[in-house]
Formats: structure tokens, sequence, C-alpha cells
């Protein structure tokens, strides 16, 4: 008469069923990790460590966010840097016009010639102000706010105050260059000018350094 094996009797078949059971939850455990690239994946896994690691993530999760906001300020700052150095050099390239104009016995033309030239120039300085910005924010306009950037995941900040550099704040919106009385008051007035912007670019390179 043959004899009928079955796995519920059978105590070797049980213990090669529990084995490859336990196999397959470690293969899926393993795979699960090799996916998500954690060791522990949920507090049924290891509680404590689970405990830790969320709390290791929340602080991870806010310095991310002090970066891009750190980031960020560097952007706007380094944007306005630019458009001052540019507004530098033509203060640099109106002071040579301002210098020919007050040359003794200077005829009509050649003044009309150097206050257009003059005029120019600041109408350059007027576009690169009005363009001078990151995300929204221009640390080189007249109407710029004073740009706080979130520097630490408590909540401090960075203040840094905008540098107007129009040609009103710098003192040469009305420069005339049409008599040599004129040209003499207007180098005075180029001079302070590049002072001017030579300390507003030392405050942004400040403030740069502090970000």
């Amino acid at each position: 008469m043959p004899i009928n094996f079955s796995v519920n009797t059978n105590v070797g078949a049980m213990i090669a069923l529990q084995q490859l059971t336990a196999s397959n939850k470690a293969l899926d455990k393993t795979q699960l990790n090799v996916t998500t690239g954690l060791k522990v994946n949920g507090p049924k896994d290891d509680p404590s460590t689970f405990a830790i690691a969320q709390n290791m993530r929340g602080d991870v999760g806010g310095m991310q966010a002090v970066r891009t906001a750190l980031a960020d300020g560097e952007s706007t700052i380094n944007v306005a840097i630019s458009g001052a150095q540019q507004i530098a050099d033509l203060l640099i390239e109106m002071k040579a016009k301002v210098v020919q104009a007050n040359q003794a016995g200077l005829d009509s033309a050649s003044r009309t010639a150097l206050q257009n030239d003059f005029d120019n120039l600041r109408n350059q300085i007027i576009t690169i102000v009005s363009t001078a910005q990151f995300n929204g924010k221009n640390l080189i306009n007249v109407s710029s706010p004073t740009l706080s950037v979130l520097s630490t995941v408590q909540g401090s900040v960075i203040s840094i105050s905008a540098q107007m550099m129009d040609p009103t704040s710098l003192g040469i919106n009305a420069t005339d260059l049409s008599t040599s009385a004129a040209a003499a008051t207007a180098l005075q007035s180029i001079n302070t000018a590049i002072q001017l912007s030579s300390d507003k670019l030392a405050a942004m390179g400040s403030a740069a350094k502090r970000i």
C-alpha cells in the first residue's frame, strides 16, 4: 500500500518552508533597503533608531532651507555688485568727458558733443540700475528695501541695506557741461560720485562676505 506524505506532517518539509519564508522576508527587506537607501525604513524595523533618524532628517531639512536662502541672497548681492562695478566704470568715463569740457576756449559744438556723450553714459547707468535684479530683488535701485537673508535654522537673518546707485543718488542727474563754470562744478560732482560708488561697492562687498 503506497505511503502518502503531507507537508503538514513532514518535519523536514516544514523546516525547509520556514527557512524559505525567512529568506523571502530577508530578501524583501534587503530590496527595500536598496531601493530607499535607508537601513531603517519604519518604526517597526527599529523604533529608537527610526525616531533618531526622523529628528536628523528634520535638522537636515532645516539646514537645506538655510542653504537655499543663503544661495539666493548671495546671487542677489552678486548681481548688485556686478551692476555697481559697471556703474563705477561708467563714472570714470564720464569724468573724462567732464575734464575735456574744462578746457579753456572750447567751442560750443565740442561742448554739445561732450554733453551728449555724458548724457548717454548717464542713461546707461539708469538702465543698469533698473535691470540689476535677481528674483525680483534689486539692491542698487532707489526703491529697494533692506534684504533679509535667513542665516540659521533658529530664524536669524543677515540684513543687507540697499546701496542706491542711480544718477540722482550719486548727484549727477543734472550735470551740465555747457560752460566752463558749469564744467568746473561738474568735476566736483563727478569726483563725489566716484567716491560714493566706491563706498557703496565696499559696503556690498562686506555684505557678500558675511553671506
